[in-house]
């Protein structure tokens, strides 16, 4: 990624007044933060920034939010015609936002469409594409953005920053740990960030009936020997049967990639509108994930990536399948 790419993306936010920051429907961490970071930059500035998602923000993620930064679900209610500068942070491709239609009109009128990303894409989407796909979390090139742009890393943006680097590295112990993540984490450190309070939203707040839920789900677990795979199934069911929504599942796949000895590790996942996402993991050098992911529709990177496909799960003999 070269040097002006980070300045045209720094231009861009600085001549924005009324900027459209739009999340993925099945927002994580590194995405919330990412966007959280680029708001409170853009109001430092006098800008009026607005937050899009279709999707409910996990409940693990609500202390990155800031009620002065109006948070939209609805297309419809938004002035289109005041948006002059669009980013997405952490998609992948622009169909993870459910309003990709809108998006490329308003591109095609002439508003600059941001894409800031670390996944593998065939076909960037932006006007101007920030893709870097060698960086642990969309925050560090987020990061670098507002330092190149001389924006004051405040706590509030050192905390956003720092959670996309701890879950997209799995608190420093994956392999996407780089010497630069280290690096901008330490600073976030230095201003303040609540390193503490990522720790326990991100980790250690799992409600009862959640863990009693992940225990129905990896009593469901399989070893395919010859692939080398481990897998389970999470169905629709389970979240009625435990009376909890899905966001309880978050982390499964992380955990299931510490199994020894296997190749890489895959969960599929009911969701409400009749499709699949699946979820895939690996630790291994030789094995990429994100190849797998892209065959079927998806992507991410080698060693974490996501797919879904239309169907639902059933019991099939020993196994599941999806019909």
């Amino acid at each position: 990624m070269t040097f002006s790419f980070y300045q045209q993306v720094v231009q861009a936010l600085r001549a924005s007044r009324h900027p459209l920051l739009v999340l993925l429907k099945d927002v994580d961490a590194d995405a919330i933060g990412s966007t959280m970071a680029l708001a409170y930059a853009l109001r430092e500035q006098g800008a009026t920034p607005t937050i899009f998602c279709l999707a409910e923000i996990p409940a693990s993620l609500f202390f990155l939010l800031d009620p002065r930064i109006p948070f939209v679900q609805e297309f419809s209610l938004l002035d289109r015609a005041s948006i002059d500068a669009i980013t997405v942070v952490d998609a992948g491709h622009l169909g993870r936002t459910g309003i990709e239609a809108e998006l490329t009109e308003l591109k095609n009128a002439g508003v600059p469409l941001l894409n800031i990303d670390h996944h593998e894409m065939a076909a960037p989407f932006g006007s101007i594409n920030l893709v870097d796909v060698n960086a642990s979390a969309t925050t560090v090139l987020v990061y670098d953005v507002l330092k190149l742009g001389g924006w004051t890393i405040s706590r509030d943006i050192a905390t956003a920053v720092l959670t996309g680097i701890i879950a997209d590295t799995g608190n420093f112990s994956n392999g996407g740990t780089t010497i630069r993540a280290l690096e901008i984490a330490a600073h976030c450190y230095a201003k303040g960030a609540e390193s503490r309070r990522i720790i326990t939203e991100l980790y250690r707040s799992k409600p009862f009936d959640a863990l009693k839920l992940w225990g129905d789900i990896l009593a469901r677990l399989t070893k395919n020997e010859t692939l080398g795979i481990v897998s389970t199934v999470i169905l629709q069911e389970d979240f009625v049967h435990h009376q909890i929504d899905d966001e309880s599942t978050e982390g499964l796949a992380n955990f299931l990639n510490g199994i020894g000895n296997m190749r890489a590790a895959l969960i599929l996942k009911e969701l409400p509108n009749g499709e699949v996402r699946g979820s895939l993991r690996t630790t291994r050098d030789d094995v990429n994930v994100g190849a797998l992911a892209a065959a079927l529709g998806g992507g991410g990177h080698r060693k974490a990536a996501g797919f879904t496909i239309t169907g639902r799960i059933e019991k099939r003999g020993n196994g599941w399948q999806v019909v």
